[in-house]
């Protein structure tokens, strides 16, 4: 007879039985833990991930864009501030372009155009110098201070190009050089 007697106690074979539904529960439990753990761990991670893209385009808005164009760069996969920091100096005129190409086309004013280059710039040099690039940080007031940089910054790259150095002209003659090349020849 297997079971527990009248007084409670168990034979060994239900002993073990009863241990291995212990330990069943146990593992149960500790898998609804888990679940629970990182179903709360991706709502916290979408929570902050939806306050980032809430941030961003509430720079964007500070700057001049309307919802729709913040949708817009956002269903671009541009939804923080940081994920600019991808592109290169035409990718913004490139989304402007495409945006406005789509089906469902947005403007985007020239000055809003260069405003979102400016935001560009100043997730780049802030990232380039290690410093925070948090979209509460920037402000209309940024975004002008830093177009401004940009343009300055342009200029003198264009200025330096021009003034790049010149290689010196081919000999006219090189007879005239015969001296000094059997001297470093010897």
């Amino acid at each position: 007879m297997h079971g527990p007697e009248k007084d409670n106690s168990s034979c060994n074979e239900c002993n073990v039985q009863l241990c291995t539904k212990k330990d069943q529960l146990v593992k149960k439990e500790m898998l609804i833990s888990f679940i629970l753990h990182l179903f709360y761990e991706r709502q916290n991670r979408e929570t902050r991930d939806n306050m980032a893209t809430v941030a961003f385009c509430a720079a964007l808005g500070q700057t001049g864009f309307m919802i729709a164009t913040q949708n817009a760069i956002v269903a671009q996969g541009f939804d923080v501030i940081n994920g600019l920091i991808i592109l290169g100096k035409d990718d913004i005129y490139q989304i402007c372009k495409i945006i406005h190409d789509d089906p469902n086309p947005v403007a985007i004013p020239f000055m809003q155009q260069q405003l979102f280059e400016a935001m560009h710039y100043w997730v780049k040099t802030k990232t380039h110098h290690g410093k925070s690039t948090s979209a509460m940080l920037f402000t209309l007031a940024v975004a002008h201070e830093y177009a401004e940089k940009m343009i300055i910054d342009m200029e003198e790259i264009a200025k330096t190009d021009k003034e790049s150095v010149k290689l010196p002209e081919k000999l006219p003659k090189q007879s005239m050089w015969l001296v000094f090349r059997d001297a470093m020849a010897s």
